[in-house]
């Protein structure tokens, strides 16, 4: 019955925990790049991008893409605005091989688990958003998102919990609808241990 009532509010969460980081400039380890040095043609997908504009944000990117294949920042936002604009087809090969070159970036490894979840491909999405987390311990959205992970998808709250208890660490500001969910755990995961004792 929980999940049943959560899942309406999960997807908009799971949409706003992969929004957060986009466009992607701060979490992207080792970035060889800044968005300055790309130039304007990149500040305008970024402006798209934070307005929600993704598909809009892919033709200024691809060409920029074509031009700079040493950019990290330009890929990983490529990738990024695919995904929004579900064109998973391709953003997932691009991730891989911006990853198979930069290993240490968790916006794209984040991103991946994200791809990987759509696809009901849940223990790829996990190792993907742990290998974020080892590239960015403070990094909230792969946080949240395996959290969510382990409570809707592979139905294991009592892993999800302290991810959870993390990701509020973490949030500029802690989330009301993650402190219920935390409640909520916890008060399941007391009851289970009372029923466990139970002769």
């Amino acid at each position: 019955m929980r999940c049943r009532n959560k899942v309406g509010v999960i997807v908009a969460v799971l949409w706003l925990a992969g929004c957060a980081a986009t466009p992607a400039q701060r979490q992207t380890a080792g970035a060889t790049d800044t968005a300055h040095a790309v130039g304007p043609q990149f500040d305008q997908a970024l402006g798209l991008m934070h307005a929600q504009h993704y598909s809009q944000a892919i033709p200024l990117l691809e060409p920029l893409n074509k031009a700079r294949p040493d950019s990290q920042l330009v890929a990983v936002n490529l990738a990024i605005a695919q995904s929004r604009s579900d064109h998973d087809a391709q953003a997932e090969p691009l991730l891989h091989r911006l990853l198979a070159q930069y290993p240490a970036d968790a916006v794209a490894w984040n991103e991946l688990g994200m791809l990987q979840r759509r696809a009901g491909q849940f223990a790829a999405a996990q190792h993907s958003y742990e290998q974020a987390l080892a590239a960015n311990a403070a990094y909230a959205d792969a946080e949240l998102n395996l959290a969510i992970l382990y409570d809707l998808y592979l139905q294991q709250p009592a892993q999800a919990l302290p991810h959870y208890r993390r990701y509020q660490t973490l949030a500029t500001t802690p989330d009301k609808r993650v402190s219920l969910w935390i409640a909520e755990l916890s008060k399941m995961a007391i009851s289970s241990a009372k029923d466990s004792q139970q002769p």
